[in-house]
């Protein structure tokens, strides 16, 4: 009776083992077989930040960037390569094709993205007493609390500001 209980109760704990096996999920394989991505358009501002000319990859946990090029070196000259980045140089303003080959898991992968660089002009205009104070060259003082003059801005729509 003894031995028949501990078959039993064997047999009942190896199918609970099998029957657990099943519910483990396989997602993290999924995850690392996904392919890597990059933005499609990426609009940068001319300034002097070295932070917002390192464009990231996304999905690029054990692969490495091979090659890449840009269609208009005057715009998007690409200047270094690291394992998921690649640091670009901007000299005039315009946008750039630029092609980024990766090798992950022994496939390589061909993106593709479009860099735009703009005038970096946070304000439309600037009135003190009715008349534009504002160009693209000067430089803007921040006016007191209590200013004496009248003074009115108006911030260009389209402008972001990166981190």
């Amino acid at each position: 009776m003894k031995k028949k209980l501990m078959k039993k109760g064997l047999l009942l704990w190896v199918a609970c083992f099998i029957f657990s096996m099943c519910f483990i999920p396989f997602e993290a394989k999924a995850a690392t077989d996904s392919a890597p991505k990059v933005e499609k358009r990426i609009v940068r501002y001319r300034s002097t930040y070295v932070n917002d000319k390192q464009v990231y990859l996304e999905n690029l946990e054990n692969g490495k960037i091979t090659s890449v090029k840009s269609s208009n070196r005057n715009v998007a000259r690409i200047e270094s390569v690291g394992r998921d980045y690649f640091t670009f140089e901007n000299t005039k303003l315009g946008s750039s094709k630029v092609t980024i080959k990766v090798k992950k898991n022994k496939k390589i992968y061909t993106l593709k993205t479009t860099i735009v660089i703009k005038e970096a002009r946070p304000v439309q205009y600037l009135k003190v007493d009715g008349k534009n104070v504002f160009s693209v060259n000067s430089l803007i003082y921040i006016l007191p609390e209590n200013p004496i003059h009248k003074s009115k801005a108006k911030r260009e729509k389209e402008y972001i500001k990166y981190k």
